[in-house]
């Protein structure tokens, strides 16, 4: 039998070689899982050390795993949500549009994925918002505005 390695080292190794462990695309859930774990990491190590480089790699692999998750899964709200989330810090570090634009759409895939009643959904809802009004913001188009607080008055009913 191989010897175990514990938690901290099967992490170090995912980080030192990716590659070699997550394979081309993450057919199954554990290979989906694996991918989304790496990207949390990567994406954890971006707010310590502020390195772009760690926060492309998270949004690769987060958006690989999160196109890869099934329309039933129960995961595909949060890692939609997830990757929404790492494109808006991205956006706030570059201000490119395209980053917020993926932001936003992210965030409604990931709150048309979410059940009714979910409590994920007004939190999901509320980045959204957010991610609407720095789009008023950018562009200065009211529409943005009015879908934000429209949505906001339809969600805390």
């Amino acid at each position: 039998m191989p010897p175990r390695i514990g938690l901290e080292e099967a992490d170090e190794l995912l980080l030192r070689f990716p590659e070699q462990l997550l394979g081309s695309s993450p057919n199954h859930e554990t290979e989906r899982a694996l991918y989304c774990h790496y990207a949390s990491r990567r994406f954890n190590r971006f707010k310590e050390n502020k390195d772009k480089n760690e926060l492309k790699e998270a949004i690769e692999k987060q958006e690989v795993a999160t196109i890869a998750t099934p329309k039933d899964d129960e995961q595909r709200p949060a890692r939609y949500d997830l990757l929404g989330v790492m494109f808006h810090v991205r956006y706030n570090v570059t201000r490119n549009p395209e980053d917020l634009s993926n932001a936003i759409a992210n965030a409604e895939i990931a709150l048309n994925s979410v059940m009714d009643g979910d409590e994920a959904r007004i939190s999901i809802a509320d980045r959204l918002n957010g991610y609407l009004t720095d789009r008023y913001l950018q562009k200065q188009d009211v529409a943005d505005l009015d879908e934000a607080v429209t949505r906001t008055d339809t969600m805390h009913r």
